[in-house]
């Protein structure tokens, strides 16, 4: 049995329908706000995690989590940024033993000074990329239709990419300033655990990436989509239903004109 109708089963379900009757009643065109969640629902990747996730928690409370996550994500940059910008004014010093490092130590020490600045560079755009987010966010979303078209507009995780290359820039730079300022066999000590421990969390974090978003897929099956697709549907008739003569979308987000029975009277007397 698929895992999903099991949880359809479930009153958990029933807080889907409440949050998407919630900001259905809250949008200014809710035909609109229909047709694109329905339209989110059917596609993949990100717009579809987002639709997903809208449905499960509402538009507050997703609202919330974004802009926790780019603070979060901006704060981080920021301690980096400090860090790099520090390294940026104060160069390491080579050091001058004669030992089997020397004639690389001037490679290593030209690649050690490109990586600072490709790091501090990202670490700076991750962080006004975040203000730039949350600024945005607080002045324009007030409603889920605004929150939908912000989604829409801002689709890319740019301000993960960028904290995300920062830190590999900066990981990168550590075993190099090692090689860069320290002799033999400091040098060999300190290097040689840091490359290990640096590639085991390199590893980590992609085998996670790699596993999360595979499971991700797994579950965006079509009568997943389907079953969510659905519960916007049932509570857009609902919606409509409540206000008079309205269109109602099939579970495929194909529309069809119901009337609702109060209204369906006031029809037929009104032909008599």
């Amino acid at each position: 049995m698929d895992p999903f109708k099991k949880k359809l089963a479930q009153p958990v379900v029933s807080t889907w329908s409440s949050n998407v009757k919630q900001m259905l009643q809250a949008s200014d065109d809710p035909k609109d706000f229909h047709d694109t969640l329905v339209a989110m629902l059917q596609s993949n990747g990100e717009r579809y995690q987002f639709a997903v996730s809208l449905i499960q928690e509402g538009w507050e409370t997703t609202v919330s989590k974004h802009q926790n996550n780019w603070v979060n994500m901006g704060v981080v940059g920021a301690l980096i940024l400090s860090v790099l910008f520090s390294a940026m004014n104060q160069p390491f010093a080579k050091s001058p033993a004669d030992d089997m490092w020397r004639e690389l130590r001037d490679f290593f020490e030209k690649a050690l000074v490109v990586l600072i600045y490709l790091s501090t560079t990202f670490g700076l755009v991750a962080v006004i990329l975040s203000i730039t987010l949350l600024v945005h966010m607080s002045f324009f979303v007030h409603d889920p239709d605004d929150l939908l078209y912000f989604m829409l507009v801002h689709t890319g995780s740019f301000v993960d990419l960028s904290l995300i290359f920062c830190l590999v820039c900066f990981g990168i730079s550590v075993p190099m300033a090692a090689v860069v300022t320290l002799e033999d066999p400091t040098m060999l000590i300190t290097f040689v655990p840091v490359a290990i421990i640096l590639l085991g969390v390199l590893g980590f974090y992609l085998r996670s990436l790699y596993l999360l978003s595979r499971r991700e897929k797994a579950k965006a099956t079509p009568s997943h989509k389907q079953s969510f697709v659905q519960i916007v549907a049932d509570a857009y008739a609902q919606i409509q239903l409540e206000n008079g003569v309205t269109e109602e979308p099939t579970g495929e987000g194909k529309v069809v004109e119901v009337v609702s029975p109060n209204r369906a009277d006031e029809l037929h007397e009104s032909s008599m």
